[in-house]
């Protein structure tokens, strides 16, 4: 035996051997066979992570993580959501090794609610406008935003929209007289 430590060995009959790891790590086993030949086994004992990868998987459903083994060692490899789930898996393959491989990583948190907007510019040209009946670049004779015309009497100039005409005098109606409300 290369490491007594790593492993132990018990013969059962004149040819059975049983090897039985009692620490992880490596050792080498020589056997002896019948015609004075021999054979090295490699032994190698891991620390088993089975229980871990189930609490994994259980406690972070949603993360993709695994656990593995390297003898005394503990590998955690992976993306993770966030530090802290990095940090509560460390925490759980504590009890399993004292030599822990955190090698998980943190996900991207992807990309960030956007706002889509649609700009379109317009050039107006007034002259078209007026020759369609429409101008909107006045009020209109109830204060509403444009005027509409049919044009059938002309187009109406937009400097003349909601003047008072020159020979009415502001608060009198068009014969001059004031005016009265009721």
């Amino acid at each position: 035996m290369g490491n007594p430590n790593v492993v132990t060995t018990a013969t059962t009959a004149p040819n059975e051997l049983v090897v039985t790891a009692t620490t992880p790590g490596s050792s080498s086993v020589v056997l002896w066979q019948e015609n004075n030949q021999s054979r090295i086994l490699e032994v190698f004992a891991d620390v088993d992570v089975s229980l871990l990868r189930d609490a994994i998987s259980r406690s972070f459903p949603g993360e993709s993580v695994t656990a593995e083994a390297e003898e005394e060692r503990v590998v955690v490899t992976g993306t993770v959501s966030s530090q802290a789930v990095a940090e509560q898996i460390g925490k759980m393959a504590a009890p399993f090794s004292k030599d822990i491989v955190n090698s998980s990583r943190i996900a991207d948190p992807g990309r960030r609610k956007q706002i889509l907007l649609k700009v379109r510019f317009a050039q107006v040209d007034r002259a078209k406008l007026s020759q369609f009946g429409i101008n909107l670049f006045s009020t209109g004779a109830t204060n509403s935003f444009g005027a509409t015309g049919t044009q059938q009497f002309g187009g109406s100039v937009a400097s003349n929209i909601g003047a008072v005409p020159k020979n009415v005098t502001p608060g009198t109606t068009p014969g001059g007289s004031p005016l009265v409300l009721a």
